[in-house]
């Protein structure tokens, strides 16, 4: 295998990885809200599918992108910070105090 095309399964895994903990984020706060599917469809303005998806951790044809901008409908800011012990980076999801 090469450098590249084993540097690429990483990145693969890590995202499938990241996409995962986000969708199971996301179903949580769903469920706190005790909205049914096509509540949070509609509280979310998103196919009522997704949320079943979420649930299921069928995720394909959700990005990450769309799963941080419904972060930020249900009241949350995102923040990178990197950090300089190993060079690593940090997302931190926080709720608004508004």
């Amino acid at each position: 295998m090469s450098v590249i095309n084993s540097t690429s399964t990483k990145i693969i895994a890590n995202k499938a990885e990241l996409k995962k903990v986000l969708a199971k984020t996301l179903t949580n706060l769903i469920t706190q809200k005790k909205w049914t599917d096509k509540d949070a469809a509609k509280e979310l303005d998103i196919n009522q599918s997704w949320v079943s998806d979420f649930a299921k951790g069928v995720l394909k044809n959700i990005t990450i992108d769309d799963m941080l901008d419904l972060f930020v409908k249900f009241g949350y800011k995102s923040e990178l910070k990197k950090s300089s012990i190993k060079d690593m980076v940090d997302l931190t999801l926080t709720k608004n105090q508004s």
